[in-house]
């Protein structure tokens, strides 16, 4: 169980990364962009990671470890260096007040899950189904790679901790599962039976947005993000990202003024006129994609 935990805390936000991917820039740039100007003394650096991926595509690669090395600090979605976090995504992502599956799934949806849980992932249901509604869809990620999964943020936390820097989040567990839990329970339940009724097209999806993301290829996660999206997906945008990337700024610019910082958070955060790179831009800051 406490294995289970583990992946749904680092997969929490992977299923952003099929629904907006980061846009907004071309092909010819990177998913690592070098911070500096506005007075800076050293530059700061901003990465674009995926949650999920599989072991033998996560490499960390010459421009990455260059930069972690140079910055002084990494900076993650959340801390994940602090045990308290996954102690209260494991509070936090459970009904405490006796709500199960069945009160918001009908008898034929709760079935579904149900045989899907213990038949895929060899789960048994009835054990789980006071998990949230998000996190039990965070759960079916691993199927759809075809592998234990690896993760960008405890490589990168590995190589910060081999060097001795510091690990912190902007911001925390509290705050972004109040975030999840923001979004209508209808859509949340939504999500969880597509990712089971629409299987094998999400896991095609997902497939085609890994080969975009390994190839650094934006230009073509935008065109991925346009054909997929639709109007049922705008609240999730605009709470889980744009709103979210506003409140970062703060966080990023202050950090970067105290010592040069290595940020990695999802690529869906990168792009777009909401994107962090536009809104440090729009702060005097000098933004260029690192090859």
């Amino acid at each position: 169980m406490k294995q289970i935990l583990i992946t749904i805390a680092l997969a929490v936000f992977a299923f952003l990364m099929m629904l907006f991917p980061a846009k907004g820039q071309n092909s010819k740039e990177s998913l690592l962009w070098e911070i500096s100007g506005n007075d800076l003394d050293k530059p700061s650096y901003l990465f674009g990671t995926i949650h999920l991926l599989c072991p033998e595509d996560l490499m960390l690669g010459d421009k990455i470890t260059t930069a972690l090395n140079n910055s002084e600090q990494l900076v993650l979605e959340l801390d994940l260096s602090d045990r308290s976090v996954l102690r209260e995504v494991q509070q936090k992502m459970m009904y405490q007040d006796g709500t199960t599956a069945k009160d918001y799934l009908s008898p034929e949806e709760y079935g579904i899950v149900k045989q899907f849980f213990s038949d895929s992932l060899q789960m048994p249901f009835e054990r789980l189904h006071s998990i949230k509604p998000f996190f039990l869809t965070s759960m079916t990620y691993p199927l759809f790679l075809g592998c234990q999964p690896a993760s960008w943020e405890m490589q990168l936390m590995q190589q910060a901790n081999k060097h001795k820097k510091q690990v912190m989040g902007l911001e925390t567990a509290e705050e972004q599962i109040a975030v999840i839990e923001s979004l209508p329970l209808e859509l949340r339940k939504n999500m969880l039976l597509e990712s089971i009724t629409d299987y094998e097209a999400i896991k095609n999806l997902f497939g085609e947005m890994l080969t975009h993301y390994l190839n650094e290829d934006i230009k073509g996660l935008q065109a991925l993000t346009e054909e997929y999206m639709s109007d049922k997906y705008a609240a999730m945008e605009e709470k889980l990202l744009n709103k979210r990337n506003h409140n970062w700024i703060k966080d990023i610019t202050r950090i970067s003024k105290e010592k040069p910082a290595f940020f990695a958070v999802g690529a869906a955060h990168l792009g777009g006129k909401n994107g962090v790179i536009t809104l440090l831009k729009e702060k005097g800051y000098t933004l260029r994609p690192v090859h």
